[in-house]
Protein backbone atom coordinates (compact mmCIF):
# COMPACT_ATOMS: atom_id res chain seq x y z
CA UNK A 1 0.00 0.00 0.00
CA UNK A 2 1.19 3.49 -0.69
CA UNK A 3 1.83 5.92 2.16
CA UNK A 4 -1.22 8.06 1.37
CA UNK A 5 -3.75 5.26 1.53
CA UNK A 6 -4.14 4.63 5.24
CA UNK A 7 -5.37 8.12 6.07
CA UNK A 8 -8.37 8.01 3.72
CA UNK A 9 -10.55 6.02 6.13
CA UNK A 10 -11.62 9.18 7.94
CA UNK A 11 -13.32 10.45 4.75
CA UNK A 12 -15.89 7.65 4.67
CA UNK A 13 -18.98 7.36 6.87
CA UNK A 14 -21.68 5.28 5.17
CA UNK A 15 -22.46 1.58 5.32
CA UNK A 16 -20.20 1.24 2.26
CA UNK A 17 -17.14 2.61 4.11
CA UNK A 18 -15.14 -0.64 4.11
CA UNK A 19 -16.16 -1.39 0.52
CA UNK A 20 -15.00 2.05 -0.65
CA UNK A 21 -11.67 1.73 1.12
CA UNK A 22 -11.14 -1.79 -0.24
CA UNK A 23 -12.00 -0.72 -3.76
CA UNK A 24 -9.66 2.26 -3.52
CA UNK A 25 -6.86 -0.05 -2.40
CA UNK A 26 -7.51 -2.39 -5.33
CA UNK A 27 -7.11 0.54 -7.75
CA UNK A 28 -3.58 1.20 -6.57
CA UNK A 29 -1.76 4.45 -7.28
CA UNK A 30 -3.92 5.36 -10.28
CA UNK A 31 -6.98 5.45 -8.04
CA UNK A 32 -6.55 9.01 -6.76
CA UNK A 33 -9.45 10.41 -8.81
CA UNK A 34 -11.47 7.36 -7.83
CA UNK A 35 -10.96 8.29 -4.18
CA UNK A 36 -12.72 11.61 -4.75
CA UNK A 37 -15.59 9.87 -6.54
CA UNK A 38 -15.92 7.26 -3.80
CA UNK A 39 -16.01 9.96 -1.13
CA UNK A 40 -18.84 11.68 -3.03
CA UNK A 41 -20.73 8.39 -3.34
CA UNK A 42 -20.18 7.61 0.34
CA UNK A 43 -21.41 11.06 1.40
CA UNK A 44 -24.44 10.68 -0.85
CA UNK A 45 -25.31 7.35 0.82
CA UNK A 46 -24.61 8.73 4.29
CA UNK A 47 -26.79 11.80 3.72
CA UNK A 48 -29.62 9.59 2.45
CA UNK A 49 -29.29 7.36 5.55
CA UNK A 50 -28.77 4.24 3.45
CA UNK A 51 -28.75 1.23 5.80
CA UNK A 52 -29.06 -1.61 3.29
CA UNK A 53 -25.60 -2.88 2.37
CA UNK A 54 -26.49 -3.17 -1.29
CA UNK A 55 -26.33 -0.78 -4.21
CA UNK A 56 -29.87 -1.11 -5.54
CA UNK A 57 -31.01 0.02 -8.96
CA UNK A 58 -32.87 2.90 -7.31
CA UNK A 59 -29.79 4.03 -5.34
CA UNK A 60 -27.62 3.77 -8.46
CA UNK A 61 -30.13 5.79 -10.52
CA UNK A 62 -30.40 8.51 -7.88
CA UNK A 63 -26.62 8.73 -7.58
CA UNK A 64 -26.09 8.99 -11.33
CA UNK A 65 -28.84 11.63 -11.62
CA UNK A 66 -27.26 13.72 -8.86
CA UNK A 67 -23.67 13.61 -10.13
CA UNK A 68 -24.70 14.22 -13.72
CA UNK A 69 -26.41 17.54 -13.03
CA UNK A 70 -23.44 19.87 -13.42
CA UNK A 71 -20.62 17.90 -15.01
CA UNK A 72 -19.33 17.56 -18.55
CA UNK A 73 -19.76 14.33 -20.49
CA UNK A 74 -16.20 13.11 -19.83
CA UNK A 75 -16.62 13.50 -16.07
CA UNK A 76 -20.05 11.91 -16.24
CA UNK A 77 -18.61 8.89 -18.07
CA UNK A 78 -15.82 8.60 -15.49
CA UNK A 79 -18.30 8.55 -12.60
CA UNK A 80 -20.57 6.02 -14.32
CA UNK A 81 -17.63 3.77 -15.25
CA UNK A 82 -16.16 3.87 -11.74
CA UNK A 83 -19.43 3.28 -9.89
CA UNK A 84 -20.13 0.34 -12.22
CA UNK A 85 -16.74 -1.15 -11.36
CA UNK A 86 -17.29 -0.49 -7.66
CA UNK A 87 -20.64 -2.31 -7.76
CA UNK A 88 -19.18 -5.49 -9.29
Amino acid sequence: MNGGFLHISHYFYSIFKDDCIGYKASCGYKGNSIEFQLVRFDRFCYNKNITLHEVTKNLYTEWIAEICLNVNSTTKYSYIHNINDFCK
